[in-house]
């Protein structure tokens, strides 16, 4: 399932096509809305743990969900859909 977020990064409204969880794998907590800020983090140059703190994200297991995907939407999206 392809899920769409609608988030305000910088006063402008910006929508995100993701396959990120919605939810942390082991507490539960929300962590899709925090994927596409923190790789903005990461491309003005900021360290990861600041980029954390920016987001409130304190639990390393909310931090190995981020961490860890791997973004392919673009790459499926290429292929046709089985019906």
């Amino acid at each position: 399932m392809i899920f769409v977020i609608k988030y305000f990064f910088n006063n402008k409204k910006r929508r995100l096509k993701i396959i990120i969880p919605i939810r942390c794998f082991s507490c539960g907590k929300l962590i899709a809305h925090a994927y596409k800020p923190y790789l903005e983090y990461l491309e003005r140059g900021e360290s990861s743990e600041k980029a954390y703190e920016e987001l409130g994200i304190k639990r390393f297991c909310c931090k190995r969900m981020i961490v860890a995907h791997v973004d392919l939407i673009d790459d499926l999206l290429k292929f046709p859909r089985l019906q």
